[in-house]
């Protein structure tokens, strides 16, 4: 079994990560976290607004980083290529240092390029979801020899142009395109046309984007029309008060009714950890971009 050490803000020191396998780390407020000689095998990070730099050790297994990543490198080569986790802005390409990446996750970027992947030679498994933005430099997918796995989800702007044919991927196994745009998914599947595994479903209409494309809950209809369309209206509702009031006061209110209204939506229909977060990241952006960054509501979670 695992030995676990979590903690907040400044880094561990080296008599609290003894026998740790795995390091919890929230809202970092330092500058460089050294886990070199650790043997720590499992790190994530979360909270991240200001310039990290991480340093690994060889033994590391897993990584998963969280928030403005754009400031981030990670230091060091692991002996075994790990499975590298990236949520958040990081500044459209990839972090600086993880080329030895076996299993790549990157999720919630506004936009990415993926040209740094011709650098990955270690790389098996890629999954990109939730970029509403561009998500460019397709062609350098054809550069993983070794890979076996790839994934999009919730990508509504793909670089299908250089995209490559699954002929130029010899160790392919699995290839899917969930919930995408419906002129994308139209190319992608002459991209894998006989391949014996590869799944290209739920794809997008252009009067679907126009109407959904801002809108958090977009995926909720998979969940059921009366949740979907409850949260969906109170976001619009949100929305279209927000560009009438003038004042922080009035702002600040209409966040507060927007928070308690999704908030007892959401009690009334059970929900998993995942749309947990995106209701508590729904209001938090509306704080964040109405209110500023250290507003409370801009830092709300669902009870």
């Amino acid at each position: 079994m695992w030995k676990s050490f979590e903690c907040h803000g400044a880094s561990p020191v080296a008599d609290q990560l003894v026998d740790v396998d795995r390091l919890i780390l929230h809202d970092p407020t330092i500058g460089v976290l050294d886990l070199g000689d650790a043997s720590v095998r499992s790190v994530v990070v979360d909270g991240i607004h200001a310039p990290l730099t991480v340093r690994v050790s060889p033994s590391l297994e897993g990584i998963s980083l969280a928030g403005d990543l754009a400031s981030v490198r990670i230091e060091g080569v692991p002996t075994h290529a790990p499975l590298v986790q990236l949520w958040g802005d990081s500044g459209q390409g990839l972090l600086e240092g993880c080329d030895w990446a076996g299993r790549l996750e990157i999720s919630d970027a506004p936009s990415l390029d993926l040209l740094p992947l011709s650098r990955m030679r270690s790389l098996r498994e890629l999954t990109v979801r939730n970029v509403y933005g561009p998500v460019t430099g397709c062609s350098a997918i054809a550069a993983g020899a070794k890979l076996e796995r790839v994934s999009f989800m919730r990508c509504y702007d793909i670089d299908v142009a250089g995209f490559p044919n699954h002929q130029a991927l010899p160790n392919l196994t699995w290839i899917s395109f969930d919930d995408i745009g419906a002129a994308d998914a139209k190319v992608l599947r002459t991209r894998i046309d006989g391949f014996w595994n590869g799944h290209v479903r739920h794809a997008r209409s252009r009067g679907w984007l126009a109407a959904n494309t801002d809108n958090p809950f977009r995926t909720w209809d998979k969940d059921g029309a009366e949740l979907h369309d409850g949260a969906t209206t109170l976001w619009k509702h949100a929305q279209s008060r927000l560009t009438h009031a003038t004042s922080i006061e009035t702002r600040t209110a209409i966040i507060q009714d927007f928070a308690v209204a999704l908030e007892q939506l959401c009690r009334e229909h059970p929900l998993d950890t995942l749309r947990r977060e995106q209701a508590a990241e729904a209001v938090s952006a509306l704080a964040r971009t109405h209110l500023g960054d250290g507003h409370h509501l801009a830092r709300w979670t669902l009870e």
